[in-house]
């Protein structure tokens, strides 16, 4: 109750600028929910073995890894954020009516990549969007905005399990193509804030980018750590199956997961007040190391749905802080850039490892070993992690000294 009542005071104190970016979360966010969630149940709907299931899904991180830091440099070089994003929805929308129809897996692999190649810059693109259109905006954070988002996921993920239980999952890739023309509307209330001149890519120097320390150590950091985060979500369905869950379970399981990171969200400008986005960072793998021994020790699908609370802590401080992060460290002219590939990086290279070899170990080894490996993961890359900021901040006050 505390939870809708600071939700409440929040929406009688918006501004007209934060009212239209809540409003295109909370329905993006709300498209987004009848896909992601259910991607391995259409795959198992079609006959798929995990191992097939997650070279699949592996195929889709390796173009993650190109597609998101193309459209964010397009995004920066024509310098509209806006433009791009309802450009890649609209194309997302169209091809995911081809799914249906299709019972080829060379063929829905085929089409899956070309959903990916679009929709797979939509949320870093959206978070640059909310980054930019707020910088100037005082008492207000990207949390501020997201938690939106998070609202309408977790509400519609719900109504979408029970669709899939009662009907067929045919009818969400519909859904999804109906409320992209909601979204595309509501974009036409909100300006490009960072909307100038194109950019020739000479001047655009992604070479510094590239070479900045602290960039690369954390590109490195949450590639590793969203490998068991990824290959958890991935393979959720299987997890639920394995305690005596229904396919629709997934949908509830995604409303616990989302509407989790509300709080956190809704606490986002007081913790970043107090706390660097760097620790929010590091305190948020805690939380994704409890959560690998939250699934390796479920027993029942209760559990398994009681372990998505565990979602909040982890993804949306790590989202809350890495965002802010993110754009501290990129140049104002690769702003879009700088989120879209590290995004692409922890999100598809750590798709690659997380799905196939996700896909190979629930095959061979069984899925509690899958937990067991992520656990290892998790807590020696966050030892490295910190030892590279040490080292890092060693050579700032060395630097310093001989200045």
């Amino acid at each position: 109750m505390n939870v809708l009542k600071r939700l409440y005071s929040r929406i009688n104190h918006m501004n007209p600028k934060q009212v239209n970016l809540s409003i295109l979360e909370f329905i993006f966010w709300a498209t987004m929910a009848a896909y992601y969630p259910f991607v391995v149940v259409f795959l198992q709907a079609k006959g798929l073995s995990n191992t097939a299931i997650g070279t699949i899904l592996s195929i889709n991180s390796f173009i993650i890894v190109f597609a998101q830091p193309f459209w964010g440099m397009v995004s920066d070089r024509f310098r509209s954020v806006k433009k791009v994003f309802v450009l890649c929805m609209i194309f997302a929308a169209l091809v995911m009516q081809l799914l249906p129809i299709i019972n080829s897996t060379i063929i829905i692999a085929l089409v899956l990549a070309i959903i990916t190649i679009f929709d797979s810059p939509l949320s870093p693109l959206m978070d640059s969007w909310v980054i930019q259109e707020i910088r100037n905006e005082q008492d207000l954070s990207y949390g501020n905005i997201r938690l939106w988002g998070s609202l309408g996921y977790s509400i519609f993920a719900y109504f979408f399990g029970l669709l899939v239980n009662k009907f067929s999952i045919n009818y969400n890739f519909i859904i999804f193509a109906v409320m992209t023309v909601l979204i595309i509307l509501l974009t036409r209330n909100i300006k490009d804030e960072a909307s100038a001149s194109a950019i020739n890519l000479k001047d655009m120097k992604i070479g510094k980018l590239l070479r900045n320390y602290s960039y690369i150590t954390f590109l490195i950091f949450s590639i590793v750590i969203y490998v068991p985060h990824k290959a958890s979500y991935s393979f959720l369905p299987n997890l639920l199956v394995s305690v005596g869950a229904s396919p629709g379970t997934q949908g509830i399981a995604s409303a616990v997961m989302a509407f989790s990171e509300i709080p956190l969200f809704l606490m986002s400008y007081k913790l970043l007040k107090r706390y660097k986005p760097i620790h929010l960072i590091l305190i948020s793998s805690l939380f994704f190391l409890l959560r690998q021994i939250a699934y390796l020790t479920a027993t029942s699908p209760e559990q398994v749905i009681l372990a998505q609370l565990l979602h909040g802590p982890s993804f949306a401080l790590f989202l809350n802080g890495a965002v802010y992060y993110i754009d501290s460290l990129a140049p104002d002219e690769l702003k879009s850039t700088a989120q879209t590939l590290a995004t692409s990086l922890y999100g598809g290279v750590s798709g690659i490892l997380a799905n196939y070899g996700g896909g190979w170990v629930i095959d061979n080894l069984g899925i509690k070993r899958l937990y067991s490996m992520g656990i290892y993961a998790i807590v020696l890359v966050t030892l490295l992690f910190v030892a590279s900021l040490a080292v890092q901040k060693f050579l700032y006050v060395k630097n310093t000294r001989s200045m």
